[in-house]
């Protein structure tokens, strides 16, 4: 609770309350926190995932579509090589290892592949400003309607204390103070939420800025990225982990919905020659669609920056 800006104390009688320090999580997060302590227990992190595979767990077997294992195998002299294979033993690949120079070496020629030229990349920052300013209008509204909940619980609250003073009955105060008690952590709840939703978290131009850095060279942030970099631009370039064939190398993967976009977007203009009307119309309907799907995505925060 301390985390959260927030005391409390139930054996001292002290209600949950505002405090004076700064808080280091909001309410809302703490609450989900304690929520996850009371339910299942979480797997632990696991220890094997390090610098030398950054694509373990992003990988699955070409030929079963189970996730592939990453390990170091040692010659005859004794020097270490770094192995992919499948671990699934009714798969055709069962334990067929597959150097890690190889696999390494084909995610980079994807991922250098997925960089738009300068055309994809303006489109891209006038969607996101575009995006932004209906996300602000978004949390203008949300904002209002918090307010609303904050006053309709002011006068619940002071209805139930009207009542309390009135009453005499021992079990009726009780029942009623812990109503009115929890009526105030809804509305402290309510109220951390509100001041989550002041300001955004970082100014527009930093947002263009990240995306323009990220979307112009992917692989470039990724090759000189930690570990934890890395597999940040493995969620927002891919929507499922990749799949690899030790024959044939990797299959064409899922990328997100900005990449994806792209990719359809310079397929249609391609397609549209510029002495027709019909491929033209055709190329221009599917860029609209492109953009409109981006901005929906943008709008529900499927689409992460």
């Amino acid at each position: 609770m301390i985390y959260a800006g927030y005391i409390e104390h139930e054996r001292w009688g002290i209600t949950r309350r505002k405090g004076h320090h700064e808080p280091i999580i909001s309410l809302e997060t703490y609450e989900a926190l304690q929520e996850r302590k009371r339910g299942k227990d979480i797997a632990p992190k696991r220890v094997d995932i390090r610098e030398d595979f950054p694509l373990r767990g992003n990988v699955l077997c070409g030929c079963c579509d189970h996730p592939m294992t990453a390990y170091w195998a040692k010659s005859a002299s004794g020097k270490r090589y770094p192995y992919f294979n499948c671990q699934t033993r009714d798969c055709s690949e069962y334990r067929k290892g597959i150097r890690a120079e190889k696999i390494d070496a084909g995610f980079e020629t994807i991922l250098r592949s997925m960089s738009p030229n300068k055309t994809m990349m303006d489109i891209a920052i006038a969607m996101l400003k575009d995006a932004w300013g209906q996300r602000s209008d978004q949390a203008a509204q949300a904002k209002s309607a918090l307010k609303r909940q904050i006053k309709d619980l002011d006068k619940q609250q002071d209805a139930l204390l009207e009542r309390l003073v009135e009453t005499t009955n021992p079990k009726v105060m009780t029942a009623l103070e812990g109503k009115v008690s929890k009526i105030e952590e809804e509305k402290l709840l309510l109220a951390d939420k509100l001041s989550q939703k002041a300001s955004p978290k970082k100014p527009l131009a930093e947002i263009i800025e990240l995306l323009r850095d990220f979307l112009s060279n992917p692989w470039n942030i990724y090759e000189n990225g930690s570990l934890v970099v890395r597999k940040t631009i493995l969620k927002m370039a891919f929507v499922l982990p990749l799949a690899y064939d030790r024959k044939n190398g990797y299959r064409t993967p899922q990328a997100s919905v900005i990449f994806e976009f792209f990719e359809n977007f310079t397929a249609k203009c391609e397609m549209a020659h510029p002495s027709g009307f019909e491929p033209e119309a055709s190329a221009f309907g599917a860029i609209n669609r492109g953009l409109s799907e981006m901005r929906d995505a943008a709008r529900h925060g499927t689409l992460t920056f």
